[in-house]
């Protein structure tokens, strides 16, 4: 008996058994991630030093008619409209939009010195609209559909290595409110005991303002806590010092010296740097007596930025704890304990620098995949420069504070609609999974997002395609004139949470400069065994002694400066 063989059902079967599936977390949207970037930005906006913003609640509403009813009831009572007549939510919509509601509940409060005051707090209910996703990848916003795509940028830090115009090294971290960049200088350092030594520095443009990175540490925890964080060992600051002593080095600066012994400030380049700091930031009304309270060093922190005042130091360190948000403290790839907060971070990408110099900001492998927190950073924007412009004032009055927080609740959705990476979706077909899969490098805080301005264009090295985008890019569907900088995701690639790699941040020199000293202390060790008995009149083999002076030297160069003595004293490290 002949078997007829079924040619459709053949191929279906062999298709489904060899074919490689496509990874679903490529064409996986939701709207409720976007509330869960949205809930971590807001959180991350919360204050309670200068001024208080609290969060103590958050509300969802999926129903349409309680979302309409809030709507209603919101537009009333913030007197956006005159009387009911003018409400627009007592109207049918013709252009609706699909959205969820997510409610934030804030309490404010402004400090003036009588915390009894009822005016000086307030309960606040602010209301975002949050877009739905419907047909599995889209936004209907306003009567229209929108298709968003995925914005490819660094996972934690990228550097300038690529670029011919730079003059200076940096590292440079992004948080959803602004970037932190780290550069590092090479200068010479004016000493009393050594005369003109070279010296490395560390400097921080944050707030678009250059500012040794060391003030922030000191106006937060002052000369001495600072050492112990950074492991800076034997830093003295005293109103005089030893002439005789060849093993400190000695600065002066206003009748105060600093000083660190010889060897660390050779090998430690932080050292070095926060030597220079305090050395530099000494000025005419410092004291033994000030030079080591945070008052002093807040009030140097507000001289930075215009104003030599404690209070004006007071508002831009509050201002700077706050940059450092949720989102990016769950993406960086490190240990909690290196990344808790904007200080401990900061530690480490001082600690790391030169290995950080060292990534290559092409490689794909190092970037990671932005879909629902892009959305929340356009929220976040409009609210944080609310919050850093009261901060930056000086005075704060609670309706200063709730004009920033109670943005109108379509908000979101009017900048979505502007946004370069959210498209109006005017597809033919049915081709659902090339939108799923668009890419660009560019966008909310990525390449070329001021791209309007002068010396701001994308680097050419950008535009072209890299080896590692090989199983992660989709070659084929490259664009013709920016390969490597828009196109298609590969549906076959894998993904690893939000980034493109299981990396891990370089975050190894504890261990490799722990090995080090142990040798290093264990052949000085031995040679001062070797040169005591030779005092007691024993012969000792010169060769040998030779050798370890040559051994001992081998390890002392190979210890990275910026890491000899962190490791020493790594032990029962302070976290915060």
């Amino acid at each position: 008996m002949k078997t007829h063989l079924n040619q459709a059902s053949f191929l279906r079967e062999f298709s489904d058994e060899f074919r490689e599936d496509f990874n679903p977390a490529f064409f996986y949207r939701s709207d409720d991630d976007i509330i869960t970037e949205l809930q971590k930005v807001i959180l991350s906006c919360q204050r309670d030093r200068y001024f208080m913003i609290k969060v103590e609640s958050f509300e969802i509403k999926t129903g349409y008619e309680e979302i309409l009813n809030e709507l209603r009831r919101d537009e009333f009572t913030s007197n956006r409209a005159k009387d009911d007549k003018d409400n627009r939510y007592n109207y049918v919509n013709l252009k609706d939009s699909e959205i969820k509601l997510l409610i934030v509940n804030y309490y404010i409060r402004v400090y003036d010195g009588n915390p009894d005051n009822p005016e000086n707090t307030k309960r606040l209910r602010v209301l975002i609209e949050v877009p739905r996703i419907v047909d599995k990848y889209y936004f209907k916003i306003f009567g229209n559909i929108y298709s968003s795509m995925f914005q490819v940028v660094d996972g934690s830090t990228y550097n300038n290595t690529s670029s011919a115009n730079s003059k200076n090294q940096n590292v440079t971290t992004k948080t959803v409110f602004m970037a932190i960049r780290l550069y590092r200088y090479r200068k010479q350092l004016d000493t009393v005991s050594h005369g003109v030594i070279p010296c490395t520095f560390f400097l921080s443009r944050i707030f678009n303002k250059p500012v040794l990175i060391f003030i922030y540490f000191l106006a937060r925890f002052g000369i001495y806590r600072t050492s112990e964080i950074f492991k800076v060992w034997d830093l003295r600051v005293s109103e005089s010092y030893d002439p005789n002593d060849s093993d400190r080095i000695v600065a002066e600066n206003h009748g105060i010296y600093v000083s660190l012994p010889k060897f660390i400030y050779e090998e430690d380049q932080v050292a070095q740097s926060l030597m220079y700091t305090i050395v530099n930031c000494i000025g005419k009304d410092a004291n033994i007596n000030n030079i080591f309270s945070t008052e002093y060093w807040m009030s140097v922190l507000g001289g930075q930025f215009g104003k030599r005042t404690e209070r004006k130091g007071l508002s831009i360190l509050d201002s700077f704890e706050s940059i450092y948000d949720l989102a990016t403290m769950c993406d960086i790839h490190l240990p909690y304990e290196d990344k808790d907060t904007i200080y401990t971070l900061l530690l480490w990408a001082i600690r790391e620098f030169s290995a950080l110099r060292q990534k290559d900001i092409f490689d794909i492998a190092f970037k990671k995949l932005r879909y629902p927190d892009y959305i929340a950073a356009l929220y976040a924007m409009k609210m944080s420069r609310g919050i850093f412009r009261i901060a930056d004032s000086g005075k704060v009055t609670l309706d200063q504070l709730i004009k920033a927080i109670n943005i109108y609740p379509d908000y979101l959705l009017k900048q979505i609609t502007k946004d370069k990476l959210v498209n109006y979706q005017n597809a033919v077909n049915d081709l659902d999974a090339i939108h799923a899969l668009k890419f660009t490098y560019k966008g909310v805080a990525g390449i070329g997002e001021e791209s309007n301005n002068k010396g701001s264009s994308v680097p050419p090295a950008f535009r072209r395609v890299h080896p590692s985008h090989l199983g992660r890019v989709d070659l084929d569907t490259a664009s013709p004139t920016d390969p490597g900088l828009t196109g298609m995701l590969c549906p076959y690639g894998e993904l690893y949470g939000t980034s493109l790699s299981d990396y891990e941040e370089p975050n190894t020199w504890r261990e490799k400069s722990d090995e080090l000293l142990r040798q290093y202390k264990e052949m000085c060790g031995f040679q001062e065994a070797m040169l005591f008995k030779r005092e007691l009149g024993f012969p000792i083999d010169n060769s040998r002694m030779a050798l370890l002076d040559d051994a001992k030297d081998m390890f002392k160069s190979l210890m990275e400066p910026v890491v000899v003595i962190e490791n020493e004293l790594t032990r029962g490290m302070l976290y915060f």
